[in-house]
């Protein structure tokens, strides 16, 4: 089973860090799909911005929010690059949103894969997107290196949200510790 974004694809990037991963999936959605990229990171947002313009070709158009996904929307300060230290967490004052509100605002107009990597926010980010997993029933792809409890948490959530997916784990990177929960419908 292969998950991976297809041709005209909505896709969430939740972690857009430097945007690598984003390039890539909007190659995969062609001119037709949309990338909606998150990072509460404004340094990040920035370098991702500029990479993606540098490699917009035949691409997927984006739209990046200088902020987190979690399960409520929240204000808040963007991230300093100061702060930024290994194993950093977004905790509080930092903005996030919920895909869900994102979607019954218009500002999200539809999900057809959802990629997480936020550093130990994805249940949070999950819990905030289940009229969407409902509604949308996207393709997954979602960390769960970050905290030891992910590996059990995460999967029961979805298994109990979405029984009718396969699922199956993989490493996305090199790394053998990046373990990917990755989801699909029947």
């Amino acid at each position: 089973m292969t998950v991976v974004p297809e041709a005209g694809d909505y896709v969430v990037d939740g972690g857009l860090f430097f945007g690598e991963v984003a390039v890539r999936i909007a190659a995969d959605a062609g001119a037709t799909g949309h990338i909606y990229g998150f990072d509460p990171v404004d340094f990040h947002c920035e370098i991702a911005c500029d990479n993606i313009n540098r490699n917009a070709e035949n691409s997927a158009s984006m739209t990046v929010f200088r902020c987190g996904l979690s399960d409520k929307d929240a204000t808040g300060d963007a991230v300093p690059l100061a702060a930024l230290m290994p194993g950093f967490r977004v905790t509080s004052g930092v903005a996030t949103r919920a895909l869900d509100s994102l979607v019954r605002t218009g500002e999200v107009e539809a999900v057809d894969f959802i990629k997480l990597d936020i550093e130990g926010a994805e249940l949070a980010a999950l819990h905030g997107a289940e009229e969407c997993l409902r509604r949308f029933r996207p393709k997954l792809a979602i960390s769960l290196y970050h905290r030891p409890s992910d590996f059990f948490s995460i999967p029961l959530f979805l298994r109990s949200r979405l029984p009718d997916y396969d699922f199956y784990l993989d490493h996305y990177s090199i790394h053998s510790e990046e373990t990917v929960l990755y989801g699909r419908p029947r």
